[in-house]
């Protein structure tokens, strides 16, 4: 992936960071907040986790690199469709170790995918329930499936941004100048 200047990149880790702790702190219960990165390797497909926040007292979980994006075939066509999808952390084949969480206890975490503008998935973003605390039920979930989604969004634009400042300027062709007369 090309990269831009590592003055840009803090802070647009700032401004994600940011994003997520306003969801985080607008939704009661939750403990963690991770946005990862689909990125296309030499073995196939992997993603990173690069941005994590948490609720005071919590563990925002190990930043891991180059997994495998088959850690998501419990989710992964949920979010290829473009959906939140819900699950109990103990459902979910390889979840505890492929995203860091330092157990099973977590209760549950939502998924939500980070597309492009263009449609292509470049990511989600993991909400995380500790051990006990309950997601949020009907209304009050779909109000926090549209705000994650809104986030998603948001940061979909920052993250294309980026790699869009990071991609070389196309050369310019000369242009002869005409004068109006």
């Amino acid at each position: 992936m090309p990269s831009i200047a590592p003055s840009q990149a803090v802070a647009v880790n700032r401004l994600i960071e940011t994003l997520m702790k306003t969801l985080l702190n607008q939704t009661p219960g939750v403990a963690r907040l991770r946005l990862t990165r689909v990125r296309g390797g030499a073995e196939g497909p992997n993603y990173d986790v690069t941005n994590t926040v948490a609720a005071r007292g919590r563990w925002i979980g190990a930043m891991r690199q180059n997994q495998p994006l088959s850690d998501w075939r419990d989710f992964l066509p949920a979010l290829l469709a473009g959906q939140c999808v819900l699950h109990q952390i103990v459902e979910l084949r390889s979840a505890a170790p492929a995203f860091g969480f330092p157990s099973a206890r977590p209760s549950r975490v939502m998924a939500c995918p980070v597309t492009s503008s263009d449609g292509p998935l470049l990511g989600a973003i993991f909400i995380v329930w500790d051990y006990g605390a309950k997601p949020p039920a009907r209304a009050a979930l779909r109000a926090l499936m549209a705000a994650t989604g809104q986030l998603a969004t948001r940061i979909a634009a920052v993250l294309e941004l980026c790699d869009a400042l990071a991609r070389p300027a196309p050369e310019a062709e000369d242009v002869p100048i005409r004068q109006v007369a």
